[in-house]
């Protein structure tokens, strides 16, 4: 089985690329064959369209918490509001939670899934520092 860990990044360049790490697992033993770096989203999305079996671990965030989608009114279901965000531009997606997040009082402006709680990770809103928020934008539409 094709084992696959991909560190992800919303912005991949020369210098920060998307970095691949293939493996073989035998049923017994993980053992790494292939350490490849895109520093464009060519290769990620040329990947995704790769035929399998493969099994994929990818750091960033496939969907956005409930309370988040519910009050800004996106569609329930996740291909909907991914197909939404899909169609946007970058600076509209992070305009749109920029303004989502200004007038909310502190504690309630970027929320978290319940595995962001269990996990201790940030808000997939987040836009700054850690943009998450960002990664969500570029890797989600693709894995779609």
């Amino acid at each position: 089985m094709k084992v696959i860990g991909i560190d992800f990044t919303s912005c991949p360049t020369k210098s920060k690329p998307l970095t691949c790490l293939n493996c073989e697992f035998d049923g017994t033993v993980l053992k790494a064959t292939k350490l490849l770096e895109w520093p464009s989203f060519e290769g990620f999305d040329a990947f995704l369209c790769s035929s399998g079996p493969w099994i994929a671990g990818i750091d960033f965030p496939f969907w956005q918490a409930h309370r988040f989608i519910e009050t800004i009114g996106w569609p329930k279901r996740w291909q909907e509001y991914v197909e939404l965000v899909g169609s946007m531009k970058r600076d509209d997606f992070r305009s749109l939670l920029n303004e989502y997040r200004e007038p909310r009082p502190a504690g309630d402006k970027e929320h978290k899934r319940l595995v962001d709680v269990a996990a201790g990770s940030i808000s997939p809103q987040k836009l700054y520092g850690v943009p998450v928020g960002l990664m969500f934008f570029e890797g989600s539409p693709r894995l779609l």
